[in-house]
């Protein structure tokens, strides 16, 4: 395989993972730029969404990039892996999340109920 198309099958993933994985925890710092608590709340809400959103928009500007490319199949499967993979870090995350107070649930109480609205929808659109 020639240098481009093993830079074209790996690129892409590497990069949306790194860039997914590199920027979690910004909630906090983004937060702090509220100035009332419903701007802290709408920032941190951002700020949970913002690394799968980065993801996202890494993908899509490397598919943009290789369009002219003869080999953007490679290209176009690096994004579906990176974007699999992506998913499966969101999901991992808040099944953690959810599983840390599963015990505490009132009775007959849905843990599904406590999905967090900001990371369900993000991985329903991928």
């Amino acid at each position: 395989m020639k240098g481009s198309k093993v830079a074209l099958a790996i690129a892409p993933a590497v990069l949306m993972v790194g860039l997914c994985l590199a920027v979690t925890g910004i909630e906090a710092w983004l937060s702090e730029f509220g100035t009332t608590p419903n701007a802290r709340l709408l920032l941190g809400r951002i700020g949970i969404v913002l690394p799968y959103l980065i993801a996202a928009a890494i993908g899509v500007v490397f598919l943009f990039a290789a369009a002219g490319a003869t080999t953007v199949r490679f290209a176009g499967w690096s994004v579906v892996l990176g974007g699999l993979v992506v998913v499966a870090i969101a999901v991992s995350r808040e099944i953690t999340r959810l599983h840390s107070f599963a015990d505490a649930l009132p009775a007959g109480g849905r843990l599904v109920a406590y999905a967090d609205s900001a990371t369900v929808p993000e991985a329903l659109c991928r």
